[in-house]
């Protein structure tokens, strides 16, 4: 009987979860036709319609008029201002966790995500909580999902490689999104400049990617409690960029030698029937993590990497697509303002990376590995993140995708190698110190020639 009842009483909560569903459907569905929907951005503007902008003004109200007007020249700077603090801090967010190790990256992803959420929170206070509006999570899930993709990626295709690919595809889709569907080639005074400048870019990206760290291998002792002991750790090496980086530390770190974190005490992982805490892992269990890529044979693990490069740099490329539709919305429910966009993407990043790390825990049989160590490091890197993709947010505003991508994918390389060679001593050698400033020149002409093509230069 009190099965029976528990029953009945899961199946009224489903049918009114459906009911509510069904009336929400047919409400939306009502208003689509009254608006006689045409197109895509129509049925997004309507379903999230209604919300008002207390930040006081920041209505659709900038999206009139030419992009080379005074006013949008008077701004310029706040763009530009905004690229070079993505640039240096997308190129040095990772600099707090260099020592520690990270293990299979899961963990840190959290608490770097953590920290993402923290900078978007006070942001959205400092904006007087403008309205959330559910597409803009959109944004921060293909993130989140595109970083996951980072480590099987090196482990099948290798960082030379993965990078050039992922780099590549990601520069090309933001600049693609910006250019041609968003129809932003109107901010353009030049339009051969700007292809020429992402041509260029796209060099200096595979050259870049041939820059190799020549650092020592990773030891560690008992006795470190956690701490690397060599600081020629590959994990800011020259191959660094800016939006695939927090995951692809674990692999370089795991792969110099596994039996190199035998003995660490800062890994906990618990057992199931206990509860209590239990020592790391045997290094069958550590390799038991991977086993799944070393199974499969070279041409499928290559393919498979591959084609998982392709699609971490397209849902790199495209995460701004969503706030730029919200942005389309010529009403006085959506606002004109990047930044009030800011905080429903960082939730969707944390909300994601929650969900990645609970379906994680259960596949580990809620035995998840988890590393003290890296808390505070990883709610650093992520506030430092958060603060570089703010800077990137109002670079998108005053500059365009089409100009800001190119400008921000490429920078951080050079941020990161530049920390490999005068801090770290990780980069050495001629032929690697060439090819970094070889590499650095054909960018910095890249980016000069897409900052020229806005309003500077008439073609």
């Amino acid at each position: 009987v009190i099965v029976g009842a528990m029953e009945l009483k899961w199946l009224a909560a489903l049918l009114l979860l459906l009911l509510s569903l069904a009336s929400g459907v047919q409400v939306i569905a009502g208003e689509m036709q009254n608006a006689k929907i045409k197109k895509p951005i129509d049925w997004i503007c309507i379903t999230t319609a209604g919300g008002v902008d207390v930040a006081g003004g920041a209505v659709n109200q900038s999206l009139q008029g030419s992009p080379c007007s005074k006013h949008s020249e008077s701004t310029v700077w706040i763009g530009y201002l905004g690229a070079i603090i993505a640039i240096v801090l997308f190129g040095s967010n990772f600099v707090p966790v260099k020592k520690y190790d990270t293990g299979d990256g899961i963990f840190f992803q959290w608490m770097l995500c953590i920290g993402i959420w923290l900078v978007g929170l006070a942001v959205n206070m400092f904006r007087y909580q403008p309205p959330f509006f559910y597409p803009t999570l959109l944004g921060g899930a293909l993130w989140t999902t595109g970083n996951l993709m980072v480590v099987p990626i090196i482990k099948t295709i290798g960082l030379t490689m993965g990078l050039t690919v992922w780099g590549v595809t990601n520069m090309l889709s933001g600049w693609f999104s910006g250019m041609f569907i968003l129809n932003q080639r109107e901010s353009l005074a030049c339009s051969p400049l700007n292809y020429g400048g992402v041509a260029a870019v796209i060099v200096s990206i595979i050259v870049l990617a041939f820059v190799k760290s020549e650092g020592k291998a990773v030891t560690r002792k008992p006795s470190d409690n956690g701490r690397i002991s060599n600081e020629s750790t590959a994990l800011l090496s020259g191959q660094t960029d800016s939006l695939e980086g927090s995951l692809r530390n674990r692999v370089l770190q795991k792969e110099v030698k596994t039996s190199s974190i035998q003995g660490s005490t800062d890994r906990l992982t618990f057992s199931p029937s206990t509860g209590q805490q239990r020592s790391s892992p045997s290094p069958e269990e550590e390799d038991a993590d991977y086993s799944w890529v070393d199974r499969l044979g070279v041409w499928p693990k290559r393919a498979f990497g591959f084609t998982l490069s392709l699609i971490s740099g397209v849902f790199y490329g495209f995460l701004f697509l969503p706030i730029q539709f919200m942005k389309l919305c010529n009403d006085s429910s959506h606002s004109s303002s990047d930044i009030d966009y800011l905080f429903g993407m960082y939730s969707g990043i944390l909300i994601t990376s929650t969900f990645y790390f609970g379906l994680y825990s259960a596949c580990k049989l809620n035995r998840p590995k988890v590393y003290p160590r890296v808390i505070l490091p990883g709610l650093i890197s992520g506030v430092m993140w958060g603060i570089a993709m703010l800077g990137w947010f109002l670079a998108n505003q005053h500059l365009s995708l089409g100009i800001s991508f190119p400008i921000v994918t490429a920078g951080p390389g050079f941020v990161s190698s530049a920390w490999g060679i005068f801090v770290f001593g990780e980069i050495k050698g001629w032929l690697n110190r060439s090819l970094y400033f070889i590499a650095f020149t054909i960018s910095l002409c890249g980016l000069v020639m897409d900052g020229l093509s806005r309003c500077t230069v008439n073609c």
